[in-house]
C-alpha cells in the first residue's frame, strides 16, 4: 500500500454501533434514541450510508429480518422510543387506523388554537383574515403585526389551515 494511503477501519458490527446511542429507562419504559432526529421527533440511523428511522433499525436487530413494505409502529406513541417491546409490524392502513383510534389525526387531534404548535389564536384569524380583506395589508406585513411567518398568513388567509375558523 502506498505510505500516506488512509485505509478504512473495519466497521464495528451493527448491534455495537447502534445500541450505546439508546437511553434505556427500565425494561418496560421507553428507550429513548440519543442520536440524530429529524423534525417529527424520529431517530434516525444509518446503515451502509443509507438512513432508516431507530425504531426499524432496533425491530431489525431484536426480530431479524421483516418485510420492508411493513411499517414499524409504536404502542407508546413516543418517536424517539426504540424499545423493541414498544414496537410491532403493521401494513400503512394499520398506522391510520391506530393514530384514529388513538387521536392523533385530523378527526381527533387538537386544531387552532388548542394545538400545541399553534402561533396564533382563533380570534388572531379572525382578524387577519378581516384585514387581509381589505385589501390595505400585504401578508409579509400581517406576518410582522403578528409575529409569524407570512407563509402561516398565507395558510390562514387561503382557509387551508385554521378551516374551522368562520
Amino acid at each position: 500500500m502506498p505510505k500516506g494511503f488512509y485505509q478504512r477501519k473495519p466497521k464495528k458490527p451493527l448491534a455495537e454501533r447502534f445500541w450505546p446511542r439508546v437511553f434505556k429507562n427500565g425494561a418496560d419504559g421507553c428507550w429513548l434514541w440519543q442520536g440524530y432526529h429529524c423534525r417529527f421527533g424520529y431517530g434516525y440511523f444509518s446503515i451502509d450510508r443509507v438512513p432508516t428511522t431507530a425504531h426499524r433499525v432496533a425491530y431489525l436487530l431484536t426480530y431479524g429480518s421483516f418485510d420492508q413494505s411493513l411499517n414499524v409502529l409504536h404502542r407508546c406513541d413516543n418517536p424517539p422510543c426504540v424499545n423493541p417491546t414498544h414496537l410491532f409490524l403493521g401494513t400503512r392502513a394499520d398506522n391510520v387506523r391506530d393514530m384514529d383510534a388513538k387521536g392523533r389525526r385530523g378527526r381527533g387531534a387538537p386544531r387552532g388554537e388548542e394545538s400545541p404548535f399553534a402561533r396564533l389564536t382563533d380570534e388572531n384569524v379572525r382578524r387577519i383574515r378581516a384585514m387581509y380583506a381589505t385589501g390595505s395589508y400585504a401578508q409579509r406585513e400581517l406576518g410582522e403585526m403578528f409575529g409569524v411567518a407570512r407563509s402561516t398568513i398565507f395558510l390562514a388567509v387561503s382557509h387551508k389551515n385554521w378551516r374551522h375558523v368562520a
